[in-house]
């Protein structure tokens, strides 16, 4: 598998057409099971994203086969009127990419890209806004 962090390692995934819509979800080796998400402070942008995890206890997920995130322990998937994180899979690429959802509309502009390690216990991430971006991980529990 790729390296997240190292030269060139932005993967653009292109938005659908207007008739498209991303599939997301799906069976795959990393779905049920539960990841520690963290994020090393290397400057202010990570600080916040640190602390955003921290505030609303979401250190600990788990990838759900329609798409959305769960916390470890809790019962429903995480999603609300205001934002949704939706996941999908690019078998080709061996790439997760988060997409954030804002009343029905994907933003273009802020997403996470996600590269396992072969046996997903290990999971190497950048999350790109506007302008910026910071690294994340997750281990397996």
């Amino acid at each position: 598998m790729g390296n997240c962090c190292g030269a060139g390692s932005v993967i653009k995934y292109p938005p659908p057409s207007k008739d498209d819509e991303y599939t997301y979800g799906g069976n795959y080796s990393f779905v049920g099971k539960s990841y520690k998400m963290s994020v090393p402070v290397k400057g202010l942008l990570s600080f916040l994203e640190a602390a955003i995890l921290e505030l609303f206890d979401f250190d600990e997920i788990t990838h759900e086969s329609d798409g959305l995130l769960r916390r470890v322990g809790d019962t429903e998937s995480l999603s609300s009127d205001a934002i949704t994180i939706k996941w999908r899979y690019s078998e080709e690429e061996a790439v997760i990419r988060y997409d954030f959802i804002v009343k029905g509309a994907v933003l273009e502009n802020r997403y996470d890209v996600l590269i396992p390690n072969d046996n997903y216990s290990k999971i190497d991430a950048i999350g790109y806004v506007p302008g910026s971006s910071f690294k994340f991980n997750l281990v397996a529990m």
